[in-house]
């Protein structure tokens, strides 16, 4: 589970050999209480081709406390309440 403002979405971790992907479910009911709350800005540290798919902000959050040294490459919307997103680690 992650938090992004007053929002929580599942995740799905598959791990990889240098980084992995995540998918992150929304459900419909907390997309309607989402409506009710103002939600910080997200996309701080985005870059403009992820920002723009659907729970990125999610994703990176996800990305950032699991795994700190790793980025998201890739992003894709599967249905409107499911996102895919790939990433990558640095080696350290």
């Amino acid at each position: 589970m992650v938090n992004v403002g007053c929002l929580t979405y599942a995740t799905y971790e598959k791990p990889a050999p240098e980084g992995g992907s995540v998918l992150i479910a929304a459900s419909a009911v907390n997309q309607a209480a989402g409506s009710l709350c103002s939600n910080p800005s997200s996309s701080d540290g985005l870059a403009p081709s992820l920002a723009t798919i659907r729970y990125a902000s999610a994703a990176n959050r996800f990305v950032d406390k699991r795994h700190p040294n790793c980025r998201l490459v890739r992003g894709e919307e599967l249905t409107p309440l499911h996102s895919r997103f790939e990433f990558v680690c640095l080696r350290t």
